[in-house]
């Protein structure tokens, strides 16, 4: 077979890429389009990519990397593509110097990093070996989180919480990097309560709303979530008719030959089982109108399943996951998320919001609630303590003040009020019902005061009012004692404080003191508006 073939044959792989409808033709971040078919891809009127010059033989390796610079292309310019092309080509170069086998992903494992960096450091300098090592990182991430066989996601938690250039750190969970690390708790309260008033007003679909809740609570890779099929959902009715969920979640080993042969059983809160429940009840109908789908034998079940298989694996021996979403399709579910919930950064930017970075925030919540480093690595499925350290390095018990965020203009990040404020109970939903209002007591003048309308009709089993500032069905009323709420919650958090609670008791009520506080400035605005006003 000559080279030119066997470039071609790399090219083509088929079912295990993240573009399984696979199209050579990239329209590229500039807006040109390039035929990434060939050995060279001109990807610009001066830079052309020559993968003759790639030390790369046909394997894993090359097939990653070839989908790595396809994505580039949609996402970056021509000088900085053709310079991640070269820095990733001095790896290889050195790589093989080294006498590593780099053909194939599974053996580029974290000794290949520590290698690499002190062969390079003997031959350029260090400003240069960190921009190497930073394009390698960055490539073995994006092929991880593309899911491509070989590439391991405890070496890649380790390259990513590493410090370009220094020693083992923990880069994005250590440094609580705002775009990569951890999600902060008021990002996460936000997440979580838009997710919970998304299910309420049906603005996200229950495939992208399930998978979003599953990154949370489990921190699982994007495979596990893959590869669940329908039959992985366990109900149990006990005695007193309560019903009890679990979830069986495929491992992910990077030496198992076979998927879904593995599996560990989580226990699953009642309402996302619910929601997993209608999720199979959705794919069932799909399945009814689907024309293919007629024989359970000939297809797997899974559970995000796609509406229409992929044509090119019928008829192969891939046939049976023709309805499996790829991967890709988690990343554009959570990024769904953001888009449609108006989820901001510290900045006011969208979001950043991946699987990764939940695992992280998975994680490092696991930490603030006391769990060992055995509980931690059985929990996110690591074969190695030594992995989940970094999460401990990390970890800190001091609760901030929240003297700046009462203080100052709320960031666009908080968003933990999610109600409407009325002028009076006339105006409210369901103001002709006295049952309706929210009432709270004023400890220091002794005296029950309203504070809102409840515009639910269903019985609600949570404490008013501290409940109701965070729950979108809550109408507070424009002239009610909201500073007073405000002033108790937090007298009640710098008792705490003073008498050294446990942080996690301390914290409980944090996402309602930013509720409350943004009531008050909603309110102070209303008012402001109507003096303006002629």
């Amino acid at each position: 077979m000559s080279s030119a073939s066997k470039l071609q044959t790399s090219i083509d792989f088929g079912a295990r890429s993240i573009e399984p409808a696979f199209n050579t033709k990239v329209l590229t971040w500039s807006g040109s389009t390039v035929d990434t078919s060939g050995k060279k891809w001109r990807i610009s009127t001066r830079r052309t990519l020559n993968w003759e010059l790639m030390h790369l033989r046909p394997g894993t390796t090359l097939q990653a990397t070839l989908a790595y610079f396809r994505n580039c292309l949609r996402q970056l310019s021509d000088d900085t593509i053709f310079g991640k092309f070269k820095s990733l080509n001095t790896i290889f170069v050195t790589a093989i110097e080294a006498n590593f086998d780099i053909s194939n992903a599974i053996k580029i494992d974290i000794s290949f990093y520590e290698t690499i960096r002190n062969c390079l450091l003997k031959k350029v300098s260090p400003n240069t070996v960190r921009s190497h090592l930073q394009t390698y990182r960055n490539w073995y991430l994006w092929c991880t989180d593309a899911e491509f066989e070989g590439f391991d996601e405890e070496i890649a938690t380790v390259l990513e919480n590493r410090i370009i250039g220094g020693n083992i750190k923990g880069a994005a969970v250590l440094r609580n990097d705002p775009n990569e690390g951890p999600l902060h708790q008021i990002q996460f309260d936000a997440l979580t309560a838009r997710l919970r008033q998304a299910e309420e007003n049906h603005t996200l679909s229950i495939e992208i709303l399930t998978a979003a809740w599953l990154f949370i609570i489990y921190g699982t890779n994007t495979r596990n979530i893959l590869l669940l099929n329908e039959e992985d959902l366990i109900k149990t009715r006990l005695i007193d008719g309560s019903e009890v969920y679990e979830l069986r979640i495929p491992r992910i080993k990077k030496r198992q030959q076979q998927e879904r042969a593995d599996f560990k059983t989580r226990s699953l809160p009642p309402g996302i089982g619910q929601l997993l429940e209608k999720l199979k009840q959705q794919n069932a109908r799909q399945r009814r109108l689907a024309l293919l789908d007629h024989n359970p034998t000939r297809f797997s079940q899974p559970m995000f399943r796609r509406k229409k298989p992929y044509a090119e694996l019928l008829n192969t021996e891939f046939e049976a996951e023709a309805y499996r979403q790829p991967s890709i399709w988690f990343n554009q579910a959570l990024a769904h998320v953001v888009e449609k919930l108006e989820l901001k950064s510290a900045d006011g930017e969208p979001l950043r919001l991946t699987p990764r970075r939940l695992r992280y925030t998975f994680a490092t919540r696991l930490v603030q609630e006391g769990a060992s480093p055995m509980e931690l690595a059985e929990a996110l499925d690591h074969t190695d303590l030594q992995h989940v350290m970094v999460y401990f390095n990390a970890r800190s018990d001091a609760v901030i003040r929240l003297d700046s965020v009462l203080t100052l203009p709320l960031m666009p990040v908080a968003q933990a009020f999610m109600g409407m404020v009325v002028p009076d109970e006339n105006q409210a939903k369901r103001g002709n019902d006295p049952a309706s209002r929210i009432k709270f007591l004023n400890r220091q003048q002794h005296q029950l005061k309203t504070v809102g309308t409840c515009g639910s009709f269903g019985f609600c089993e949570l404490a008013a009012p501290i409940a109701c500032y965070t729950c979108f069905k809550f109408q507070p009323w424009l002239d009610a004692p909201h500073q007073d709420v405000l002033d108790w919650l937090v007298s009640e958090r710098e008792k705490h404080l003073a008498r050294g609670v446990d942080p996690k008791m301390t914290q409980i009520h944090d996402s309602t003191l930013r509720a409350v506080n943004e009531v008050i400035h909603l309110c102070q605005a209303i008012h402001h508006n109507a003096r303006d006003m002629p």
